[in-house]
């Protein structure tokens, strides 16, 4: 959430803005005296980070869930190829995706590896395909 304005006005004196020495005057709001508003506090931006992982984490449900969708119709069909080289890989990346992504958010390597290596066997999954190499 946002901070008191009593805290921002400290916070602004010690000169903690994100991408204050980088970005200078480009990232307020205004370029004249007395209007200073920094719109990528970083003091203020947890919200905003839970709303991002939290839609991040949906997406990866939803197109799961069509991943298995499209796993079972295979399936059904007596495709058994196309449905553990086309359709599995690619539901195996997008899980693996974010659990890396979340493995370096949260500073567990191990995490973090075991996704890039499940990242890296599904694409060749992929590759190989249902009928060999491209």
């Amino acid at each position: 959430g946002q901070l008191p304005e009593h805290e921002l006005e400290a916070v602004k004196a010690a000169g903690l803005y994100f991408g204050e020495g980088v970005f200078g005057s480009l990232g307020r709001i205004g370029f004249w005296p007395g209007i200073d508003i920094f719109p990528l506090d970083r003091l203020a931006s947890n919200a905003v980070l839970l709303l991002i992982g939290t839609s991040v984490i949906i997406g990866i449900i939803h197109c799961s869930v069509g991943s298995i969708l499209g796993i079972k119709t295979e399936l059904a069909y007596g495709e058994k190829k196309h449905a553990y080289f086309e359709k599995l890989p690619v539901m195996l990346i997008q899980v693996f995706f974010g659990l890396l992504v979340l493995g370096l958010v949260m500073g567990q390597m191990m995490l973090v590896i075991a996704s890039a290596i499940v990242i890296v066997v599904a694409m060749v999954m992929l590759v190989m395909g249902p009928e060999g190499p491209m």
